[in-house]
């Protein structure tokens, strides 16, 4: 029996080796940024599977890019703290979602980078508004 192997390219990702269908911190890596400011386009619920054997429905965001199209893979609010800050910015229904601007920053939890939610600065001058240009 013949093997074969090949040898990857030195710079891939091991995250790249499994592939999300949610936004995740390995992507702000891949991008060098550390927040984008981003226009949520809907909001749906999907099916996740948290722990081998167990479903869940969890809410998922996703957003438009400057040329109009939606960018193709989710933000998973899984944290509490997403929900607190969408409410503190005045949303208080799925429907009152859509075209809200809100940061997605890199942030740590125990000891882990993660995404989570905050309200845009006034004072920020320069941020990346679709993933699309820096991918």
């Amino acid at each position: 029996m013949v093997s074969r192997s090949r040898v990857p390219n030195q710079g891939k990702l091991l995250d790249d080796y499994f592939p999300s269908r949610f936004l995740k911190a390995h992507d702000f890596f891949r991008w060098r940024v550390t927040e984008y400011l981003v226009t949520i386009s809907r909001a749906v619920e999907e099916e996740v599977t948290p722990r081998p054997g167990e479903k869940e429905w969890k809410l998922v965001l996703y957003f438009s890019t400057k040329d109009g199209e939606e960018y193709p893979r989710g933000y998973l609010v899984s944290a509490k703290a997403d929900v607190d800050v969408l409410r503190g910015m005045g949303v208080v229904a799925v429907r009152d979602l859509v075209g809200v601007r809100v940061l997605v920053c890199l942030d740590e939890w125990r000891g882990k980078s993660v995404l989570r939610l905050r309200p845009p600065r006034e004072d920020k001058r320069e941020v990346y508004e679709d993933a699309e240009e820096v991918a």
